[in-house]
């Protein structure tokens, strides 16, 4: 493809131009000329798009939900451009072809490579302004609104700095996308308290919230609206290689819990192992023993709980701290927490992709199925590196750890 296009470039643009050929031998290389230029600007314009809902995480993508946080309207509106632009993308492509095979790899443009050429500028065009909508789409979202953004389980209350109107409060209404707001861990939102405060917020309440507030000031009603956004964000842990954590320890407080779900990568978590526990009805936070590489990223729980059963779901992103650091000459022990079980099968322990096979294990202890963790005795200048440790269990499951060790004072 990219031979036959820089062909075509030649053909129609470069080679009339060196051998003096007049306007009319080959109209196409106007056409790829403008094509081009378009071309960047409309790449150049979809490179911001993405970048700017990026950065104001306008549309979040979540496992098994969406969350909409400026508002359904406007959600079908942005679908409908991004549809109408890849449509005239598709466009585009084709006509590109037949520009390149019918009229550029001739010398003469026929009415099929013209009639190409300017469907080929139009689509551009088509797909520049629909990027310009999108960008301004994406820049108006904003206006009015008060942006908040927080973590899973935090407590946010919206309308906190209201200050008393002259008039009387005659009536107050909160709405979250459009329907009133009912969720049981919502509280105030009235005449007495017009803020409306959140407990143990959920990912699926994130979204856009309005008050509508009417007063009578004695000659007139007045009505005061307030917009918000509320951004929920999953909880952030940085857990060292070998450690224990606690998932979302909130969720103790969850009462009349009926199901709890905790999925890891797209794929459930069963508690049957001796790294897991909890994260069930009985105890919905879980906790991860003995943290592994293959332990990070992001955790998904829905939990089920009340007396209408209600949904919420909740996340957490965990970030692995694999850097350890030790003097030169001390004593150290690899995954201290990594101690003797049943349902590991297999254990082996490499150092900067080297196997430490059994003749190595003077200069270490352990690494063995009946201790699994490894210790150096007298850290050396050449203990330096990566260390990787598989543990193969019964179930078939394949943990994977990773330290970097790095040694001060050699």
């Amino acid at each position: 493809m990219i031979e036959y296009f820089i062909y075509s470039v030649f053909m129609c643009f470069l080679k009339p131009l060196i051998q003096g050929e007049s306007k009319d031998s080959c109209d196409c290389k106007y056409w790829i000329c403008i094509g081009i230029i378009l071309a960047v600007v409309s790449t150049f314009s979809l490179v911001c798009t993405v970048m700017l809902i990026w950065k104001r995480k306008q549309i979040q993508l979540k496992a098994k939900f969406i969350i909409c946080c400026c508002g359904t309207s406007v959600l079908l509106l942005v679908a409908v451009l991004i549809i109408l632009t890849i449509t005239t993308l598709v466009i585009w492509l084709i006509a590109m072809l037949i520009v390149i095979f019918t009229c550029c790899a001739s010398e003469e443009c026929n009415v099929e490579g013209k009639v190409a050429g300017i469907s080929f500028v139009l689509s551009l065009v088509v797909i520049l302004v629909f990027q310009v909508l999108f960008w301004v789409i994406c820049r108006c979202i904003d206006r009015g609104y008060i942006v908040y953004t927080i973590a899973c389980g935090d407590k946010k209350t919206l309308l906190a700095d209201f200050t008393q109107p002259d008039g009387k409060i005659e009536s107050i209404e909160w709405t979250y996308q459009g329907s009133i707001v009912s969720f049981e861990n919502a509280a105030g939102g009235t005449i007495e308290c017009p803020a409306l405060t959140l407990t143990m917020v959920s990912l699926d309440q994130s979204g856009v919230y309005v008050c509508i507030i009417s007063c009578n000031s004695g000659e007139k009603m007045e009505q005061k609206v307030f917009h918000f956004k509320l951004l929920v964000t999953p909880k952030q842990y940085e857990v060292k290689i070998g450690d224990s954590v606690k998932l979302l320890e909130f969720l103790e407080y969850c009462q009349q819990v009926k199901r709890v779900d905790w999925t890891h990568s797209n794929n459930t978590i069963t508690t049957n192992s001796c790294f897991y526990k909890g994260g069930d009805k009985a105890n919905p936070v879980l906790t991860v023993n003995c943290f592994a590489t293959s332990d990070s990223g992001l955790y998904y729980c829905r939990v089920r709980a009340g007396q209408s059963e209600f949904t919420k779901w909740f996340s957490a992103r965990l970030k692995i701290k694999e850097q350890q650091e030790v003097n030169l000459g001390e004593r150290i022990v690899l995954l201290n927490r990594l101690g003797r079980s049943a349902d590991v099968r297999s254990v082996v322990w490499t150092h900067d992709k080297r196997l430490l096979v059994s003749e190595s294990f003077c200069s270490y202890e352990g690494g063995t199925i009946e201790c699994p963790a490894l210790t150096i005795p007298v850290v050396s200048p050449k203990n330096a590196g990566k260390y990787e440790c598989k543990l193969q269990l019964n179930q078939g499951e394949l943990r994977m750890y990773r330290v970097i060790l790095e040694v001060k004072g050699r």
